[in-house]
């Protein structure tokens, strides 16, 4: 299954960078958002992250910076030589404004 099976958001492809705080592993990371929706966002990451493991997303979309963004992984993708990850927002996140 990939990841335009089964739509719920309208997404749209993007290229933003973001910092990930694995909250399990105490550890920050940094990935690529390649997709992205109200439900949540597609990244790439060089570390192996399990399904359920929470996280906090930062990254600026449009202008706005998002700080402390929760999500889970949900699904885990392969792609060719590189890992796709399927995050979905949990509720709530913080705006930091226009910058």
């Amino acid at each position: 299954m990939g990841i335009e099976d089964k739509p719920k958001h309208i997404r749209g492809r993007v290229t933003l960078p973001a910092e990930i705080y694995d909250v399990l592993n105490d550890k920050m990371l940094v990935g690529r958002i390649i997709d992205i929706s109200a439900g949540g966002v597609a990244l790439v990451t060089r570390k192996e992250l399990p399904v359920n493991t929470p996280l906090s997303l930062n990254f600026k979309f449009e202008n706005v910076k998002y700080r402390r963004v929760a999500a889970d992984v949900v699904r885990e993708i392969k792609e060719r030589k590189r890992k796709l990850y399927w995050y979905c927002f949990q509720s709530g996140y913080e705006r930091s404004g226009a910058n």
